[in-house]
């Protein structure tokens, strides 16, 4: 059975930060998404430290 990504619930400022770091041409890089997902996902949420600079 497959999971289902959309039962995690993401926050606007998350996505804003997402399309801010992964933006191309009108769409999200699923490379860098993917990237940041490994690095930052807790299983629950995106750690708030995620696209700090």
């Amino acid at each position: 059975m497959e999971e289902d990504d959309d039962e995690y619930e993401w926050d606007d400022d998350c996505w804003e930060d997402l399309w801010e770091y992964c933006g191309e041409n009108g769409r999200l890089n699923d490379d860098c998404v993917q990237r940041i997902v490994d690095a930052c996902w807790d299983g629950e949420e995106l750690d708030d430290d995620c696209f700090d600079d």
